[in-house]
């Protein structure tokens, strides 16, 4: 308590008003979202919802053969990726896994996801949704860690180097803002504050399960960006399986960037 006090002492206001500005931007986007989903599930008809179902149908013969347990607390994540090319793959294999080892394949989100994502994975038997909220103690923690990227920051050090224990957390960081479409990262842009709160905070909750050895696998559409890359590298440290997979191959790196490092030497050799 001594540390976290002497760290809030020097902690600039400004870096303060930051966190609260983040933190109130992404709860008001939260409602947005919620609204979003109740409008969605007023306007899809249940004749709507029915083509679609039946329309992806080809792709999910195959995934729905085991019946998994839904009471055990050991998880097999896969990241919400709601692209039937990918799903027919990869529940399969994730639904397999936890089969296997009597554990619950869910799939992990930053909010509640919509009606038609829901009705997409539930076509290829994939029900269980964990959401990444936040309680007390995990809220006060992502703030003390706020703090500290936000002072690493104000050295003038760089975004894409910081790591929490060894992990690449601001390369992935990095990476996630530049998908938004940016040309760059800045720090004058607020997005870039989001994304740093949304990886804390995806890293603080993932932390205790991981520590508590509930994750058995993951399997995730990619291994960079915060969400997919991030629980990925987060599996890395804990020594927990990772499975890529995708219609043109499958792979289980063991570390960050193999996968790439593997493509270099394929494109070496060539």
């Amino acid at each position: 308590m001594r540390l976290f006090r002497n760290l809030n002492s020097r902690v600039p206001l400004r870096i303060k008003r930051n966190f609260l500005i983040v933190v109130l931007r992404e709860f008001f986007s939260d409602i947005v979202a919620f609204i979003r989903r109740s409008l969605e599930a007023l306007s899809l008809s249940q004749e709507n919802s029915h083509i679609k179902k039946v329309n992806l149908d080809r792709f999910s013969r195959l995934v729905n053969e085991n019946k998994l347990p839904k009471s055990s607390q050991k998880l097999v994540l896969l990241d919400q990726f709601p692209i039937p090319q990918w799903l027919v793959i990869n529940s399969f294999i994730a639904k397999k896994i936890a089969h296997d080892l009597s554990a619950t394949a869910a799939v992990f989100s930053f909010r509640a996801p919509s009606k038609l994502s829901r009705d997409i994975h539930s076509v290829f038997g994939l029900t269980e949704f964990l959401i990444i909220r936040l309680n007390i103690a995990t809220y006060l923690r992502v703030k003390s860690e706020y703090k500290k990227i936000l002072m690493y920051l104000s050295d003038k050090s760089p975004l894409i180097d910081y790591e929490i224990d060894g992990m690449p957390i601001g390369l992935d960081v990095y990476e996630s803002v530049l998908r938004l479409g940016r040309v760059t990262v800045s720090l004058k842009d607020w997005q870039t504050y989001r994304v740093i709160y949304l990886a804390l905070k995806q890293y603080v909750f993932f932390e205790e399960l991981f520590a508590s050895k509930r994750i058995l696998a993951v399997v995730v559409s990619h291994d960079n960006y915060i969400g997919p890359g991030l629980l990925a590298h987060m599996a890395f440290r804990f020594k927990v399986p990772v499975i890529l997979g995708n219609t043109n191959s499958f792979s289980m790196p063991i570390a960050p960037f193999q996968l790439y490092e593997k493509l270099c030497k394929q494109d070496r050799a060539r």
